[in-house]
């Protein structure tokens, strides 16, 4: 039968199944793994005989014999992992069945008292209350004192529940990890996933809180634009929590699903540095397209050459290698005052032609500069986050536009304007992606009524791991033996020192 779902375990206050599990998953499980250790038992004994000395088996029948008993001792152990686990988890399965019927009948009993006192009752109110009303104002508190008596007895029965479930998980879960502290070798990898497998809920946690981390810190980023510290935190925080969802998943517990999730934020939080680099590169190509127009304009001006002359001038004054010697001259010959006259004179004159150039230059046709500088640089909260969370993106776009509205004709401008659009696009694609995602995800892991998706992300979940150094010896063994088949289901609940 069913278990009861989250949301309805909310008369304990529980939001989720305090006693999780299914027994006769356990119990479908130990009946396989004894039937392995059996298949298991019976090549032992075809070894055993193979390695008799009065058994013909034709060249090197010492070799063969050796080999045959180092191969039936190697299963031996093997069967014995197999057999341990099977008992362990033989006896588990009917105290969780225990545990979780304790349950039930503490949600049972907690369901009425529950509405009871969560049921809305007006009573009477008032200094001249007749008798009845007297007595049905105690009538009241009396069932309300009950109802909380039985909730809170309903509680208990939970609790004792738990508890049984609890220590008796522990006490199976050390007599497997007893099983596999055997001769056979355990690899590195097994050791990482005994670890994990202890500290599995609290690594998740972990990961979990990195995650509110990430999403907050963009967020605030958005909210805050120019912090650039929040981003590389935001990136640090992504970037742990995918290694630990990684390391979970590795294991077989945590679901692939979520490490995609995490390596979709930390793409989100890159992409923006990414793509932004090609909109800086397109950017400034289209600015040197300006400058180049805005120079072909001024060229083609009678005013712009004018302009370009007087500058001109005013660098072969403030340059000049005649003035320079002449200046040099005065010095030398005693008359520092006059060549002092004749700098600042040249100085005053470059100035004033260099001024009256670039009056004459704006005039015939006004710098980049003097367009970008009409563009706002306010960023109001939150508006970067239609920029791809970049606020450079938002002040290139703006600033692209006040180009493009300056040169609406040059084919080379809106072409460039068109391929930043392009960059833009992405950019904005894979922030809005990410992050109606990550949030969506965040929504739907904790909201009630959302079992099927929960049950979709562990789909993804690799049962029993990945394989393992170990687990490739011991199926070596196995395949040795003619009939020993394929590797079973439950390989690594046998090996791995746990589950």
């Amino acid at each position: 039968m069913a278990r009861p779902a989250g949301y309805q375990w909310e008369p304990l206050g529980w939001d989720t199944d305090p006693v999780p599990g299914d027994p006769q998953v356990i119990s479908a499980e130990a009946a396989h793994l004894r039937q392995v250790a059996k298949e298991i038992t019976s090549q032992v004994t075809a070894l055993r005989q193979i390695s008799a000395d009065g058994v013909q088996i034709g060249q090197s029948p010492a070799a063969i014999r050796s080999a045959a008993s180092t191969l039936a001792d190697q299963l031996v152990r093997v069967a014995d992992r197999y057999h341990n686990v099977a008992a362990a988890l033989r006896g588990w399965g009917p105290e969780l069945e225990q545990a979780q019927h304790m349950s039930v009948r503490a949600l049972n009993q907690a369901e009425a008292p529950y509405a009871r006192l969560n049921q809305q009752v007006t009573l009477p109110a008032g200094s001249n209350l007749t008798a009845a009303q007297q007595q049905q104002i105690a009538s009241y508190n009396a069932a309300m004192r009950q109802a909380h008596d039985q909730l809170a007895a309903a509680k208990a029965l939970l609790g004792r529940a738990i508890q049984l479930r609890d220590t008796q998980a522990a006490a199976y879960q050390a007599k497997i990890d007893a099983a596999s502290h055997d001769a056979l070798t355990d690899s590195w990898w097994d050791h990482v996933e005994n670890w994990v497998d202890h500290h599995a809920g609290v690594l998740a946690d972990i990961c979990t809180a990195l995650e509110y981390v990430a999403t907050g810190l963009a967020i605030a980023a958005i909210i805050f634009s120019g912090v650039g510290i929040l981003v590389a935190l935001g990136i640090g925080a992504t970037a742990l929590a995918l290694a630990g969802r990684t390391l979970l998943a590795a294991t077989g517990n945590g679901s692939w699903f979520d490490v995609a999730l995490d390596a979709l934020s930390l793409l989100a939080f890159g992409s923006g540095k990414w793509v932004g680099t090609l909109m800086r590169g397109a950017f400034k190509v289209t600015e040197d397209t300006a400058n180049g127009l805005i120079q072909a304009a001024r060229d083609s001006s009678a005013l712009g050459r004018v302009g370009t002359r007087l500058g001109g001038a005013a660098a072969w004054l403030e340059e000049s290698p005649a003035l320079k010697s002449g200046v040099s001259f005065l010095d030398r010959v005693g008359l520092r005052g006059l060549g002092d006259g004749l700098e600042n004179l040249t100085a005053r004159s470059s100035s004033v032609l260099a001024k009256a150039g670039a009056a004459a230059l704006e005039k015939a046709s006004p710098s980049l500069e003097r367009t970008l500088a009409t563009v706002s640089e306010n960023v109001r909260p939150g508006e970067v986050a239609l920029y791809g969370g970049e606020e450079e993106s938002l002040l290139m776009t703006r600033k692209m536009a006040a180009i493009v509205a300056r040169f609406p004709e040059s084919e080379e401008i809106l072409k460039l304007s068109g391929e930043f659009k392009t960059y833009l696009s992405v950019q904005r694609t894979i922030f809005g992606s990410a992050t109606v995602i990550d949030l969506g995800d965040k929504i739907a892991s904790h909201t009630p009524g959302t079992e099927d998706y929960r049950d979709f992300k562990d789909s993804f979940t690799t049962e029993g791991g990945l394989t393992t150094a170990q687990a490739n010896d011991a199926v070596d063994i196995m395949q040795a033996v003619p009939v020993a088949g394929a590797v079973p289901a439950g390989f690594r609940a046998a090996l791995g020192g746990g589950w």
